[in-house]
């Protein structure tokens, strides 16, 4: 039900020429927004599977969808290449 209502209020404030989607991710979350066009909804649905991609070509494929250039996509994996960890929660 969350999901429907989410895609009806993305749905209602699309404009001319988007796509708006909700992609459930399967684990709780889902990923919302406007694209260009299906096919890029398509694509974004495959890179976010994690049994499908690995982590690091997720981050890179997301990030030309939105937008970022290739030298601005390896600026950002240049400057967090020593991290080879995922962050985890901690309970206070």
């Amino acid at each position: 039900m969350v999901m429907i209502r989410v895609a009806t209020e993305v749905e209602r404030a699309s404009c001319p020429g988007a796509v708006p989607f909700v992609v459930d991710h399967g684990d709780g979350f889902a990923g919302f927004g406007y694209a260009g066009a299906s096919w890029a909804v398509d694509l974004y649905e495959w890179a976010n599977a994690p049994t499908r991609v690995p982590q690091e070509h997720r981050h890179r494929i997301n990030g030309l969808l939105l937008g970022y250039s290739v030298p601005a996509i390896s600026r950002h994996e240049d400057e967090n290449s020593g991290r080879r960890f995922d962050e985890v929660a901690t309970s206070a």
